[in-house]
């Protein structure tokens, strides 16, 4: 698992792209639904939800919680 996502995770594009390759691989082989991306504010005080993140549900709930 470790090198598949390595490898996938360098032909990413750009960090938002390899955040979610590494949801979906480390949520797919842990069997979670969801999973989400934090990082740290530009300043390093405070964690701040990223844009990426990973689900198996169905398209309205993923307009659900981008609106959320």
């Amino acid at each position: 698992m470790l090198l598949t996502t390595i490898n996938l995770v360098s032909q990413a594009p750009n960090l938002h792209h390899a955040l979610e390759v590494v949801l979906s691989e480390v949520c797919s082989m842990i069997d979670w639904e969801y999973g989400e991306a934090w990082m740290t504010n530009s300043d390093g005080t405070r964690l701040k939800l990223y844009q990426a993140y990973y689900d198996c549900f169905d398209q309205a709930l993923r307009r659900f919680l981008r609106a959320s």
